[in-house]
């Protein structure tokens, strides 16, 4: 059986028991986690333009590697 609050997630319009709606607290996370981003339509196509910042990538320690 799903935990009572999964049920509360479905909708935008149901409220969770404490008054939460958790479909419009999701859309906010994405909001800050989103990049800017930008369409053209055009007759005969589309065009889209993402700023996206380069992930940090961390290496801890060179990997031996396996042949």
């Amino acid at each position: 059986m799903q935990p009572s609050n999964m049920a509360y997630d479905r909708a935008i319009t149901v409220f969770s028991p404490d008054g939460r709606l958790f479909q419009v607290e999701y859309a906010r996370e994405a909001v800050k986690r989103g990049t800017t981003t930008a369409g053209l339509k055009f007759k005969d196509g589309v065009v889209l333009i993402v700023d996206k910042q380069k992930a940090k990538l961390s290496l801890q320690k060179p990997k031996e590697k396996l042949q």
